[in-house]
């Protein structure tokens, strides 16, 4: 019995122990971090701050930013402390620290691919650090129980700071786990079928959709690849992608439209003829009652132009837009094997 309650206290004592560790580590946090418009952004070193937001910033030290990702890379005055960013290890104990709480708990999933987010088992405030070490962490999170890790991090710290904003790039295409098309942008594509099997893109065997998308997504916009579908080789040249990963994107797209959950524009598209604020109603007399709508309703209509209603200030009028959209420009049908 004496036993039995020694090892009860030990245990205790352990747990005490942990708790006050990594209470240390959320001291470290603040003051390995930053303030810049009400969002703790996380000190790298040499006065670069990093951040993730799912609404936009607006601040004069942002010197690197990308709306695909969510994160902003700020220049300032360096603190003495600093995080340390690593790759995830197998098995490791890890908690989400940030600068009111620290929550316990795993790792359940790895980074996939840029939209494949890594998952923790419980919900995390943005900007939490995912750490078994104070000054080392593993990723930065973004919504609920997701977060980035170094591998993607560094694909956007990486990228040129000649424009502030980051630019990514997609064609139009989905794929499913067997490499099949699964889903085509009619404003950008045709001649191309759902069903028919993706091979290579530049000559590179693709190996999965997170392959796929990952390789499109990282090449600048307006960039010609060769992409083998079915063993016939086409040229594409790849457009912005307007739409972060935390936001379903739309046939709209090809317009340069970002859209959030209330149908409402929330960049500055390419096309002129839409404003960010715009709120789409109808497409061709369907209603767009919500975001899934939108494609539904593209897919379904057989008019070579599309009369999208939009309500902007108070005022509701149509933009019309040919469809289907700069095909020449963007896939030409040749087998350049």
């Amino acid at each position: 019995m004496v036993i039995y309650r020694h090892l009860i206290i030990s245990i205790l004592l352990l747990n005490i122990a942990f708790s006050l560790d990594f209470s240390k580590c959320e001291e470290y946090y603040l003051n390995a971090s930053k303030d810049f418009s009400g969002i703790n952004a996380l000190h790298l070193g040499d006065g670069l701050y990093l951040a993730y937001s799912n609404k936009q910033i607006q601040n004069d030290k942002i010197i690197k930013s990308s709306p695909i990702f969510g994160l902003y890379l700020f220049k300032d005055e360096a603190l003495a402390y600093k995080f340390d960013l690593k790759e995830i290890k197998n098995d490791i104990k890890v908690v989400a620290i940030n600068k009111d709480s620290i929550v316990h708990g795993e790792i359940l999933q790895k980074q996939n691919s840029i939209k494949d987010l890594a998952i923790f088992s419980k919900n995390m405030q943005q900007n939490s650090v995912i750490s078994d070490i104070c000054y080392q962490i593993y990723g930065i999170s973004t919504n609920d129980n997701k977060f980035i890790t170094k591998k993607y991090i560094d694909l956007f710290l990486q990228t040129s700071t000649n424009d502030i904003i980051s630019t990514y790039s997609y064609i139009g295409i989905e794929i499913n786990n067997k490499l099949e098309i699964s889903k085509i942008n009619p404003l950008i594509i045709k001649n191309i079928k759902i069903g028919d099997k993706i091979e290579s893109i530049n000559d590179k065997k693709i190996e999965s959709s997170n392959d796929f998308f990952d390789e499109i997504t990282i090449l600048p916009p307006n960039t010609q690849i060769k992409i083998k579908i079915n063993n016939i080789s086409y040229l594409i040249k790849t457009l912005p992608l307007n739409s972060s990963f935390d936001i379903q994107g739309t046939y709209l797209e090809a317009l340069g439209i970002a859209i959030n959950k209330d149908l409402v524009i929330i960049n500055n598209p390419t096309n002129k003829n839409f404003k960010q604020g715009d709120r789409i109603l109808n497409i061709n007399k369907i209603r767009i009652k919500n975001i899934n709508d939108i494609d539904s309703a593209i897919d379904s209509t057989l008019e070579d132009s599309l009369n999208i209603l939009v309500l902007r200030r108070n005022f509701e009028f149509f933009i019309n837009i040919q469809k289907p959209l700069n095909i020449d420009r963007n896939i030409n049908e040749k087998d350049i094997n």
